[in-house]
């Protein structure tokens, strides 16, 4: 058996499907998203979308559809939980279904969770988006599989939109000048894509680059190459034109029905004016501290850390707690395994001591895992379709080396690991999620004069809150996908660290689904550890010791005030909502005969 998953290829499924998104029901059976399953607020957003799929189809008829149609440059907003995950997923079946082409709409975020929660893929891999950008044009290579990629592609959604660097959206948009439509309208903005949507929440963490919030000072804070720059400033003025077009769901719906505290208190944290947050809402929430006697004893303490996911705001305080678990589980019969990566030259394949060309937390020169080990995925995005994403997190079973290159000297040849998150075609039949994660080669980023073999694994009994967004926990509503967390552990860091990562807090708290009640907080899927979560860290979070407000706040609050003065509701009468949604259902039905 080992020798078989050594060996096996990562493939994928090359079926004829339109693989339409799928979710489990009450009855706990997949099934496919539907209009008619849409709040009234999704059906206001996919109506107002959907006309202009309608008269693009309209106008296709004629030969100056490019001259004659307006196409959809638009941000949708939405707080947390209010089911912009399930509208994008409606929109990917609507439109597949429509046009019988699964490339007929490309969904992308940031990150490799954000992509796999939105059911797509990162940016940087849709579009073959390397690390140092030094030419305005694409690969010779690169652009032939782009234009491949996007050679039906009529929609491009952008998820976790907050997260997106002026860099990253810059750069998409003259990527997909030079392959949509086979390059024929580089002239164009998105190279004459229809239909071109960014959906996410600005309160929660932006990106660690330059990002929305400095579209209107068009300010800088990198060094950059040239072509980075103009990247960059294209970027911004990106960022003024979406915001021209704005909608938003207001309505969370991931939010357990009947935890009005919980949704409160998000709605206080956010910075709403009408939901101020009291000092009885921030000592209800340190109420929660694991450490709070009233409530916990060293028992109950226990049993929430061994069900719990610890969360920190920086590296450091994750490490020391990731080294401590680690010895908590080391014992004679299950020892440490000390992995030590290989990196070579590339011009002779000697060593090479060049570790500043590497970034050690995501491409480690060294781990230490054990068997029971929490791991997670690091440095790249096997398939995040499949769930194999940086940031993905699982369990160690075995730790598999070649008999005849043994350690330490050698790497294993893979590593077992459980991934509850998993959904792709299975490696061992019997047990579906467990997956080998072989060692990977990786080039230095900066020189490209050496080479990296590491196993991209790293301990994940604690993750940084900023790998953490885009993932769930606790228990969920009927017809709901289960989270693969149930409890956080969370040490929010310091009230000065908040400042310069605007957003922290709101999005630790949004990422669950209940604070259980009063009466037992063992069925609350948030707790918090640390000297840093007290009442002064959470009342009045955007402002300073001096009361003044971190200029990342006041940057946000620039450019969501910017988005409000462009904000509609459709503007459509319900007869013509009704009537794009009825024209949707009947292109489906007419689709399908054909096929």
């Amino acid at each position: 058996m080992e020798q078989t998953i050594a060996k096996f290829e990562m493939k994928e499924n090359t079926k004829d499907d339109l693989k339409i998104p799928q979710r489990l029901n009450e009855h706990h059976i997949y099934e496919e998203y539907t209009i008619d399953a849409c709040s009234e607020d999704q059906k206001k957003v996919m109506s107002y979308i959907l006309q202009y799929l309608r008269n693009w189809y309209d106008l296709a008829k004629t030969s100056d559809v490019l001259e004659s149609f307006t196409p959809l440059r638009m941000t949708l907003c939405g707080v947390a939980g209010s089911g912009k995950s399930t509208l994008i997923n409606t929109l990917v079946t609507t439109i597949r279904k429509i046009t019988g082409k699964t490339n007929s709409v490309y969904v992308c975020g940031p990150t490799g969770s954000a992509a796999f929660n939105a059911g797509g893929e990162t940016c940087h891999r849709l579009f073959s988006i390397q690390a140092k950008l030094h030419s305005l044009e694409l690969s010779a290579q690169a652009l032939k599989t782009l234009m491949s990629k996007l050679e039906n592609t009529i929609a491009l959604i952008v998820d976790e939109r907050s997260m997106v660097s002026a860099l990253l959206l810059g750069t998409m948009e003259a990527y997909c000048r030079q392959a949509a439509f086979k390059g024929k309208n580089a002239h164009l903005s998105w190279g004459g894509l229809p239909i071109v949507i960014l959906v996410g929440d600005d309160y929660q963490l932006p990106p660690i680059d330059v990002g929305a919030f400095y579209c209107q000072e068009k300010r800088t804070t990198r060094q950059r190459t040239r072509v980075e720059e103009l990247f960059v400033q294209s970027g911004m003025d990106l960022f003024l034109e979406f915001g021209k077009d704005v909608m938003t769901l207001a309505q969370t719906k991931r939010v357990l029905e009947g935890q009005t505290q919980l949704q409160h208190i998000l709605n206080g944290v956010r910075g709403l004016s009408e939901y101020t947050l009291s000092k009885e809402d921030a000592e209800y929430l340190c109420s929660f501290h694991i450490d709070n006697k009233d409530y916990f004893n060293q028992q109950d303490k226990e049993q929430i850390k061994k069900d719990a996911l610890y969360l920190f705001a920086n590296v450091e305080a994750k490490n020391i707690h990731n080294n401590h678990a680690l010895k908590e589980i080391n014992t004679k019969d299950n020892p440490v395994a000390v992995i030590r990566a290989q990196t070579l030259k590339l011009k002779d394949n000697t060593r090479a001591r060049t570790m500043g060309h590497y970034d050690n937390e995501r491409t480690p020169a060294l781990i230490n895992i054990a068997r029971h080990s929490q791991v997670q995925i690091t440095g790249t995005n096997l398939c995040p379709k499949w769930g194999l994403y940086h940031g993905v997190r699982g369990k160690v079973l075995d730790i598999v080396y070649d008999p005849e290159h043994p350690p330490p000297d050698n790497l294993p040849l893979y590593v077992l690991v459980d991934i509850p998150q998993y959904c792709g075609p299975p490696f061992i039949e019997a047990f579906p999620t467990v997956v080998p994660i072989a060692p990977i080669k990786v080039p230095c980023k900066n020189q490209f004069c050496c080479c990296r073999t590491y196993i991209p694994l790293r301990l994940a009994f604690a993750q940084t809150i900023h790998t953490f967004q885009g993932q769930n926990a606790g228990p969920v509503g009927i017809g709901q996908t289960p989270n693969a967390i149930q409890k956080l552990v969370c040490d929010p860091g310091t009230r000065r660290f908040e400042g310069g990562c605007i957003g922290l807090f709101y999005t630790i708290l949004s990422r669950v689904t209940t604070f259980g009640n009063p009466l037992d907080k063992f069925s609350s899927a948030i707790y918090f550890t640390g000297t840093n979560m007290n009442t002064e860290r959470v009342l009045n979070i955007t402002l300073n010791e001096k009361g003044q407000m971190y200029a990342m706040a006041q940057r946000r609050q620039l450019y969501v005030a910017y988005l409000q003065q462009h904000e509609h509701d459709s503007n459509m009468s319900p007869d013509d909502q009704n009537e794009i949604l009825e024209w949707t259902k009947t292109r489906i039905t007419t689709s399908n005969k054909f096929k």
